[in-house]
């Protein structure tokens, strides 16, 4: 089954243990990000062999310290100049000069163009294929252009069209209706509308 959401950005929040340079230290530390709740999961080198970004827990120095930017770059055969920054700018990431694939202006750059980290998927994209599912996103169009902005539209017409009631219950006995009263064809139409800017936008 191929299922569309809206391209929010909320739909593409990452889950609690993926793959992100942000904010990342550069050497080994006890860490974990604001946001994460949960140790951030394995990377992979190049060869797709798993990689754990934390030391093990009988590590004689750093028992389960995050391994920090350097260290996992270096695991990768990436070593970097010794007056490499951390991160180009302090106050914010992505304010790399250079933002190409090939960058080495600072380890945050590099780090974040590793494949791994590229290709991390949102949390709710993961969740729709590990159901056996497909997962796509609308370009970011006007909304009014989303099938489902058409759906909605078309009932809270045929909802404004009836009755007034003020008892909850019946009122949500209409808009249940409504709903169901949008002939399929129109839905259709829809669809196939969405499916063109789709098509059209890759």
């Amino acid at each position: 089954m191929l299922i569309i959401f809206d391209n929010a950005t909320s739909h593409h929040a990452h889950s609690s243990d993926a793959l992100s340079a942000l904010h990342m230290p550069l050497h080994p530390k006890l860490w974990e990000t604001k946001k994460q709740t949960a140790r951030m999961r394995n990377g992979s080198f190049i060869t797709n062999q798993s990689q754990s970004l934390y030391y093990p827990d009988n590590h004689s120095t750093y028992p389960g310290w995050f391994k920090g930017m350097k260290t996992i770059l270096q695991e990768r055969g990436i070593q970097l100049d010794k007056k490499t920054l951390a991160q180009c700018n302090k106050d914010a990431f992505g304010k790399c000069q250079d933002k190409s694939l090939t960058s080495r202006c600072c380890y945050r750059r590099v780090l974040y163009n590793q494949k791994d980290f590229r290709d991390q998927k949102g949390a709710l994209q993961e969740l729709v294929e590990t159901r056996g599912h497909i997962c796509d996103f609308y370009p970011k169009f006007h909304p009014e252009l989303n099938f489902i902005e058409q759906y909605w539209g078309a009932s809270k017409y045929s909802y404004r069209s009836s009755a007034p009631f003020s008892n909850i219950e019946v009122m949500e006995d209409i808009m249940i209706e409504c709903l169901d009263n949008v002939p399929l064809v129109q839905i259709k139409r829809y669809v196939i509308l969405a499916c063109i800017l789709l098509v059209h936008h890759s």
